[in-house]
């Protein structure tokens, strides 16, 4: 699978919106209709798009009542939230990308306007009307997803989803470089390790700041989106040696005492330890709500732990061989 930058997926989105918007007139009902089955298509075969829209799926919303509501010329329900109305948002583009029509012109503009979704904006539901419903549509219910998608993007799940390909490639390609990066300035170890995975962040078009000093403690990396939400993301970097003062006493400072406070002070909902494990043994993080990568739930925020191994002399012969040290994240919440 090749691999979007946050910037790439940003842009084929926007080009699969123009193409729905700029076919937003009732005589080409059907071009407007299959473009919308593409930008459909785009959002489902795009891994983080996709995941995005599996958690705006998870906001619970009656959409055949409110569908019906609108069909008896009620006009629309009292606004429900926005996530419970992007997800009506989401309901109304797989319904007309469900659609058969033909890219004909005045065909089939009658079964889009039986949506009674577009009733209230319509001064009659009758297609000779002059009304451009498609244009309503796009107002209404795409142009809203699009961006609420858009803005998402520079939120957990997309730096979620980018550390964890940061983490395959580094232990794919990148194992030996990093290791030797450390090794060759251990006093400045961990700010190098840091910057190298800044730069990846960076070059997936997702923006980092190293996040100030304040009462509390310091963490590493904030990430900061466009719309300035909860919803992104405090890192804390973390070495784990298995010897010396990189042991799990170290992670669990880290995700005591600068990770936990770093993502109240800045007002977030979400924080990720990450670990640099320069051991010889493979990391397993237990925690309290488990998952994939694992994490914690603590008063309302959500804290991954995620790590890559970066130990060089791993071989692939003697990889049955080598030890699992189970850490247990459970014990630092007491």
């Amino acid at each position: 699978m090749i691999n979007l930058s946050i910037e790439s997926i940003k842009r084929l989105l926007y080009n699969k919106f123009d193409a729905v918007n700029s076919n937003s007139y009732n005589e080409y009902a059907g071009i407007f209709v299959v473009n919308c089955k593409r930008l459909v298509e785009y959002i489902e075969t795009n891994t983080i798009l996709k995941t995005l829209i599996n958690k705006i799926e998870e906001e619970p919303v009656d959409f055949e009542a409110w569908d019906k509501f609108l069909i008896m010329g009620m006009g629309e329900t009292d606004y429900l939230g926005l996530e419970k109305d992007i997800h009506i948002c989401w309901k109304v583009l797989k319904r007309i990308s469900e659609l058969n029509l033909y890219t004909s012109k005045n065909n089939g503009i009658g079964d889009l306007i039986k949506f009674g979704s577009i009733s209230r904006f319509s001064s009659s539901n009758n297609p000779s009307s002059g009304d451009n419903h498609l244009s309503v549509i796009v107002r209404r219910y795409i142009e809203p997803l699009t961006y609420y998608l858009a803005e998402k993007l520079n939120t957990e799940l997309a730096v979620i989803y980018n550390i964890d390909r940061f983490t395959r490639r580094t232990r794919e390609f990148d194992k030996e470089l990093l290791s030797e990066m450390f090794n060759k300035n251990t006093q400045n170890g961990e700010n190098n390790l840091d910057s190298f995975l800044r730069k990846y962040l960076f070059d997936q078009g997702i923006d980092t700041i190293s996040t100030p000093k304040f009462y509390e403690g310091r963490t590493d990396i904030l990430i900061e989106s466009q719309m300035k939400s909860p919803d992104s993301v405090v890192i804390e970097i973390k070495l784990f040696k298995n010897e010396g003062n990189y042991k799990e006493d170290y992670l669990k400072s880290g995700f005591s005492s600068q990770l936990q406070p770093a993502v109240i002070h800045h007002g977030r909902n979400y924080g990720i330890l990450f670990v640099f494990n320069l051991s010889d043994k493979y990391l397993e993080f237990i925690t309290i709500d488990g998952g994939n990568p694992p994490k914690m739930i603590v008063g309302g925020r959500t804290f991954y732990i995620m790590h890559t191994d970066i130990y060089d002399k791993h071989k692939s012969s003697s990889v049955a061989k080598v030890e699992t040290i189970k850490i247990d994240c459970r014990s630092w919440l007491t």
